[in-house]
């Protein structure tokens, strides 16, 4: 008789980060279908759809960056940046709530959420391509500190996301309709 195969207790703790954001998601699931069945005005029907859907929708990324780290990477250090991107997606529905409130996504208010949660995903998957590609360590870029990698990381991000893609999307521009308020000439 064999023993039964368990988890090794080093990820017991990346396990909890996964399994509380899935606790997450299902506790705010329902507040936009009820604000819809309750008559609630379109701006709560709305925080309540997103708060929910933004949270699933960047789940695939930051589960699967996550535990990719903590495999080949560190499992501990999986778990710290995990708790931090918990923490910043509990962010998420408070700062749109008092911001934004019946007007929708407070702009930039919520990338104080959203843009430091980006961050943690691309480094853990920088973090992992350094490492099974060149054998090296990512925190060597920064001083040994995941947090300053992953600070350097978001800020790179969001001057990519906010600075260089606009500049793309006009020189897509020839492939799609002209925007809106050209259309008005």
């Amino acid at each position: 008789l064999q023993p039964k195969l368990t988890m090794d207790e080093a990820f017991n703790d990346v396990a909890m980060v996964s399994c509380a954001l899935v606790l997450m998601a299902m506790l705010q699931m329902p507040f936009g279908p009820m604000a819809a069945l309750n008559g609630r005005s379109p701006g709560q029907q709305k925080w309540g759809e997103r708060i929910f859907m933004n949270m699933t929708e960047q789940a695939p990324l930051f589960l699967t960056s996550l535990w990719a780290f903590a495999l080949v990477v560190s499992p501990e250090r999986a778990a710290s940046l995990g708790m931090i991107y918990l923490g910043l997606r509990a962010l998420y529905a408070p700062i749109w709530l008092f911001a934004g409130g019946e007007s929708g996504a407070p702009f930039p208010a919520i990338l104080v959420s959203t843009f430091p949660q980006y961050g943690i995903n691309v480094y853990f998957a920088l973090a992992v391509v350094l490492k099974v590609a060149f054998s090296m360590d990512i925190t060597s870029f920064f001083m040994g500190s995941d947090k300053i990698g992953v600070i350097a990381v978001s800020f790179a991000f969001f001057v990519y996301a906010a600075g260089v893609i606009p500049k793309v999307h006009i020189a897509l521009t020839c492939f799609f309709d002209k925007p809106a308020e050209d259309k008005k000439d």
